[in-house]
């Protein structure tokens, strides 16, 4: 759970929240290495109910089963089928850079793929992070 800022609302559903530095980035040994608060535009949409206002301190949340399923699409199924097709072009055209090039562009396919998805369908909203605490 993040806490942040209402800095917009979109619509009945929709906000931007700016999130605010958590006091645990301190204790966090790979601080040096993350990037998220040293940018200036920390802001992210969120879905919520009920009345917020601009400025309302909020807690926001998203479902570890949907964290776990967003997480596999993005990181997981990329990776296997970079490699699969690796090995399905070699096999056919017995070329590394053939086979490199096309797993490259099956890999890369998938990525445009899941953006086009994301944009059109309705149901992507439900991976969105909510809105659990004024």
């Amino acid at each position: 759970m993040e806490t942040g800022i209402i800095q917009k609302i979109i619509n009945d559903e929709k906000a931007l929240i700016k999130i605010e530095n958590p006091g645990d980035c301190d204790l966090c040994q790979g601080k040096s290495y993350c990037n998220i608060f040293k940018s200036k535009d920390n802001t992210i949409e969120v879905n919520y109910s009920g009345k917020l206002n601009i400025g309302d301190h909020v807690t926001i949340n998203i479902n570890a089963k949907k964290r776990i399923i967003s997480s596999i699409l993005i990181f997981i199924i990329p990776i296997i089928l970079l490699i699969t097709f690796y090995y399905i072009f070699f096999y056919f055209f017995k070329k590394e850079s053939l086979a490199i090039i096309g797993g490259i562009i099956i890999f890369l396919l998938y990525f445009v793929i899941v953006i086009i998805f994301s944009r059109t369908k309705k149901e992507i909203k439900n991976f969105r992070p909510f809105v659990t605490k004024i």
